[in-house]
């Protein structure tokens, strides 16, 4: 489903900013494609985005982000610089 998952986004961003992104920790990263089980993204239409900020590598982004299973492993990734 990675595919899809990148398919959509690609859509969804002509029309939206992503202004969040965070891994639920429900399921370790898999394994087979490298990718996230469960992903949660925030967007907000690009006609009424006000949060034009700095881009964010790291995550998850303390004191904003926490796991949403305790006893599970906190899932960290990063986006590479351009």
């Amino acid at each position: 489903n990675k595919k899809k998952f990148e398919n959509s986004v690609k859509k969804l961003q002509t029309k939206f900013d992503i202004v969040h992104i965070h891994v639920n920790n429900y399921k370790p990263i898999s394994v087979k494609d490298d990718f996230f089980d469960v992903v949660e993204l925030t967007l907000v239409n690009k006609i009424n985005n006000k949060f034009k900020s700095k881009f964010r590598y790291n995550f998850p982004i303390k004191n904003l982000d926490f796991d949403c299973f305790p006893n599970h492993k906190t899932i960290k990734f990063s986006f590479a610089k351009k």
